[in-house]
């Protein structure tokens, strides 16, 4: 069996330590192209610097996901050694980017979220699997599934959502601090593309410790690993929680101050007659063109990523771009022109995110957005496609808006009215709702919802209007005291809002010259026939401040500040 490889492995120590040692099938190793290098001419074809250039070597050719190759690792008979003594058995061209490896034969399977993936350290560790029928990515080294705390982009090619995957890594992972530390933000990161994890946690050989390819090459199979495999991360060898010491404090920062932060989520709810897509577009050329936000806040010009379904690119989105003065070359669109899911399609987001410095990222709306097998409605769905989401936000910085439409039901708390899952809104720190002004059909009114990080914010009145390129455009008239649950309350019938408005006159003649009494107003609203209720919806309405004095009494006074509708800065 081994002589059969003669021709490119030459040495009988390099065929046995593929066939015996490792226990590899004779076709595996055609495949792939393992083979043996004599000189330093070709390693140095290779791309290896001087210092690597210890021949002989063996020479593992290594290829991407999509059926690439992309580079070679050589293991020298004679290994040199770092500066702890030990030897460096593994070497990649100096300079050489870290990569993902799948054996050619696997190509399209690795694709199949229906077949079983392995994950583990090193090729011929992999390849061992593969000549069993397994399907296995290869790792470099326990922690080369990342580079510089980033994902590696070949993870793109490998079909992670819904697919069954086993990490398996050498026994010490049960002894190496190290190695734990790399399983766990390897088996964070599966999971979080969807994953159904596995672990295999392997026991040291007799000798000492013990890779996949040694267990199987003792004459065991597949199936006698299943013992050893744990459905989630041995609690057992993870340290628990984390020294509050070893955690450095960190100031929010914010696009928006109190409304949206960076490197988080916000979700936008509201009906689609309420110019959400406008508002956003808005804000993305606000952000691009270095242009003041609504409320006065400065900002320096930034890249925007816009992920868009319902809009078209060249009638719509760039038209209202361009009349709130936006910066093209500062913004990106996805969605338009390409397929665009979440969470499959993550990766491709940072890179957007990452091409034009975006500080925004507007998805809209969000349900369009999620895979086909991600259930909207069901909260367990929902966290794992949009845990990648937040840990792009995180990683990038950039502030990411939700847009969301409503549901149908009525009334209740805001929290509970946008479309799908919970979840949605359970996974952004803050929430903002659009809504008909209480008193013009011709007005919105832009609400805080929910306020991890903050005090709730002003809400801010705006309008839709036409621009000179016959665009829509935002144009924002003021502060207002309406409240997100009093923008998605049951409309009232007009016998109702006439009392409503009725209060707010009388409340605004009393309290027009001087503080009064809380007692006298409720006095005098019973001799106007005003209700108790009615009073306190006015009062919310138009923001009347309550103020204890010294004797114990509360009076009642107009707030003073810019009315509804006044001066944004």
């Amino acid at each position: 069996m081994e002589d059969a490889l003669r021709d490119y492995l030459e040495y009988p120590h390099h065929r046995r330590a593929l066939i015996r040692e490792s226990g590899i099938d004779p076709a595996v190793v055609t495949e792939r192209g393992y083979r043996t290098v004599k000189t330093k001419a070709e390693l140095a074809r290779l791309g290896f610097s001087k210092p690597q250039r210890r021949e002989p070597a063996l020479v593992i050719p290594m290829y991407s996901p999509a059926g690439e190759l992309v580079t070679h690792q050589i293991r020298p008979d004679a290994p040199r050694q770092n500066g702890d003594g030990k030897a460096i058995k593994y070497e990649t061209p100096a300079g050489s980017p870290v990569h993902l490896d799948v054996h050619p034969s696997q190509t399209e399977r690795v694709k199949d979220a229906s077949v079983p993936l392995w994950v583990t350290e090193g090729v011929k560790k992999a390849d061992s699997l593969v000549s069993r029928g397994q399907c296995v990515v290869a790792l470099q080294g326990v922690w080369c599934w990342q580079k510089d705390g980033l994902p590696l982009q070949e993870w793109e090619d490998v079909r992670l959502w819904g697919r069954s995957v086993w990490v398996i890594f050498d026994s010490d992972v049960t002894t190496n601090p190290k190695v734990q530390g790399a399983l766990e933000g390897l088996v964070g990161f599966l999971r979080g593309r969807g994953a159904r994890i596995g672990v295999a946690y392997l026991p040291d050989a007799p000798g000492g410790k013990q890779g996949v390819d040694d267990f199987l090459a003792s004459g065991r199979e597949v199936q006698d690993l299943e013992p050893f495999v744990h459905q989630s991360l041995r609690e057992d060898l993870l340290p628990v929680g984390k020294p509050l010491s070893e955690i450095q404090p960190e100031q929010v920062e914010w696009l928006w101050p109190r409304r949206i932060p960076k490197g988080k989520i916000t979700v936008l709810d509201g009906d689609p007659d309420n110019g959400m897509s406008v508002l956003t577009t808005d804000l993305a050329a606000r952000v691009t063109a270095g242009l003041d936000l609504p409320d006065g806040t400065a900002t320096e010009a930034a890249g925007a990523v816009i992920v868009s379904a319902e809009d078209g690119a060249a009638d719509t989105i760039r038209p209202r771009f361009d009349a709130a003065g936006g910066d093209p070359t500062r913004a990106l669109l996805l969605g338009d022109y390409e397929p665009f899911a979440i969470p499959g399609d993550i990766l491709r987001l940072e890179r957007a995110v990452r091409q034009v410095g975006a500080v925004l990222v507007v998805i809209d709306p969000i349900m369009a957005f999620l895979s086909g097998d991600v259930n909207s409605n069901r909260d367990q769905d929902v966290r794992r496609a949009l845990t990648p989401l937040k840990q792009m936000a995180e990683r990038t910085g950039a502030a990411v808006i939700l847009v969301r439409h409503l549901n149908k039901t009525q009334g209740g708390n805001p929290l509970y009215r946008g479309g799908g899952s919970i979840g949605i809104i359970g996974a952004a720190r803050s929430g903002m709702v659009v809504g008909p002004h209480p008193d013009s059909d011709e007005l919105r009114v832009l609400a805080g919802q929910k306020n991890n990080l903050s005090l709730p914010p002003r809400s801010l009145v705006y309008g839709i209007e036409t621009a000179h390129n016959g665009a829509a455009r935002i144009a924002y008239k003021g502060f207002s005291e309406a409240t997100a649950a009093q923008l998605l309350r049951v409309p009232e019938d007009e016998e109702e809002k006439s009392a409503l408005a009725e209060a707010k006159e009388f409340l605004t003649s009393e309290l027009a010259r001087t503080p009064v009494t809380a007692k006298a107003i409720k006095k005098s609203a019973r001799e106007a026939e005003i209700s108790e209720r009615t009073l306190r919806r006015a009062k919310q309405v138009l923001g009347v401040k309550s103020e204890k004095e010294g004797d114990g009494s509360w009076t009642w006074s107009l707030p003073d500040k810019e009315p509804e509708g006044g001066h944004v800065p």
